[in-house]
């Protein structure tokens, strides 16, 4: 989502992750809800329509190194990729 992992607050219930954090800029609180299957990851904010149409970007991390890649895939096929230490 673009900010510091440092402001993300992260709590698991069953097989969903729940994400939120507080901008710093406006102090507006953000919620979003993940599913991760294997490597890939798909997000919804807590009360909208998961991010799985054919329209919506494709997310995956990688592990390596003792660093994690997010890698946003987009349709037509532009990548953004973030790395973060692990463990920061």
């Amino acid at each position: 989502m673009g900010q510091s992992s440092k402001i993300i607050k992260v709590r698991k219930k069953d097989e969903l992750y729940f994400v939120s954090y507080i901008r710093k800029s406006d102090h507006q609180k953000f919620d979003y809800k993940i599913k991760i299957d294997g490597n890939k990851i798909l997000w919804a904010n807590i009360d909208g329509r998961w991010r799985d149409s054919k329209y919506d970007e494709k997310i995956t991390f990688v592990e390596k190194d003792n660093k994690l890649e997010i890698i946003q895939t987009f349709d037509y096929n532009s990548q953004d990729i973030q790395e973060y230490k692990i463990g920061d």
